[in-house]
C-alpha cells in the first residue's frame, strides 16, 4: 500500500509541475529556472526518449516508441511486485515519474 502511495505521489507532483509550467509559458513567459550549475530547469517539448534519442516525424514511430515504453513499465509493475524493501521503494519512485511521462506522451499527442 505504501508503494501505490509513493506511485500516486509522484504521478501527481509531476502533473502538477507540468500543469504550472506550461501554465507559464502560454502566458508568455520563458521557462528557465537556474537553480545551480547542475540543475537547471526548461520546458521542451520532446517527441522521442530522454535527451531527444530516437526523436522522429513519423506518427508510426512515436506509436511503436510508446507501446514499448508501456511494456517497460508493465515490466516495472512486475518487479515492483516481486522487490522487497529499498529496492521496491526505489521501483515505486521510477514508476511514478514514468507513469507521469507517459501520460504525457499519450495526452498531449
Amino acid at each position: 500500500m505504501k508503494k501505490l502511495i509513493i506511485i500516486l505521489a509522484i504521478f501527481f507532483f509531476d502533473r502538477i509541475t507540468k500543469i504550472y509550467l506550461i501554465n507559464i509559458q502560454t502566458s508568455g513567459t520563458d521557462i528557465d529556472f537556474y537553480i545551480n550549475q547542475f540543475i537547471n530547469i526548461y520546458l521542451v517539448w520532446n517527441t522521442g526518449i530522454g535527451f531527444g534519442l530516437i526523436s522522429l516525424e513519423s506518427n508510426i514511430f512515436y506509436h511503436l516508441l510508446t507501446l514499448i515504453i508501456l511494456a517497460i513499465n508493465i515490466g516495472l509493475i512486475f518487479f515492483l511486485t516481486k522487490s522487497k524493501g529499498t529496492t521496491a521503494y526505489m521501483l515505486a519512485i521510477i514508476i511514478g515519474g514514468s507513469l507521469g511521462n507517459l501520460f504525457d506522451r499519450l495526452y498531449y499527442y
